[in-house]
């Protein structure tokens, strides 16, 4: 009895030290087992390789500088066009000159946020490719047990 608990723990133990695939269904999105993952989530993963965790950090820089773009010119898109929506009557010359000003600033960060966001995805999506791909080629050199869990039950599997 206390043979087969320890055979049981060891290959739990050996499964918890296996490595996932990290799956791309869209870009900048990354899926682990079939849960959506975030990015700072898939940072752990990348950690396994220097050079996926350089390629994952580079990713990281234009993805901020685009989220702060992109919050910037919706917050100026919304002011704008809520201020034309709800326009009060008789409202000045200045009031409505400094919407049409938020207005273009808004639609100007917007535009110029998507290459920090095509760039953030394209860098993050080769890190991804690149970390799968070392892992393929980890799995086709050695024979190993491993067992998964999943929401349905255990299964035990023997690669070679």
């Amino acid at each position: 009895m206390r043979t087969f608990i320890l055979l049981i723990l060891v290959l739990l133990a050996a499964s918890c030290l296996g490595q996932d695939r990290i799956e791309i269904r869209k870009p900048g999105q990354y899926f682990v087992n079939g849960f959506k993952k975030k990015n700072s989530s898939i940072n752990e993963f990348m950690r396994a390789s220097t050079e996926t965790a350089s390629l994952w950090q580079r990713s990281k820089a234009p993805r901020t500088v685009g989220s702060i773009l992109g919050f910037a010119g919706g917050f100026g898109l919304g002011w704008s066009l809520s201020n034309v929506i709800f326009q009060p009557r008789g409202k000045s010359k200045a009031a409505k000159e400094l919407d049409e000003a938020m207005l273009a600033i808004g639609i100007g960060a917007t535009i110029v946020s998507i290459p920090f966001y095509v760039s953030a995805n394209k860098r993050g999506d080769e890190a991804v490719r690149r970390y799968n791909s070392e892992l393929v080629e980890q799995d086709k050199s050695t024979s190993f047990w491993m067992i998964s869990s999943r929401m349905s039950g255990i299964s035990l599997s023997y690669n070679f």
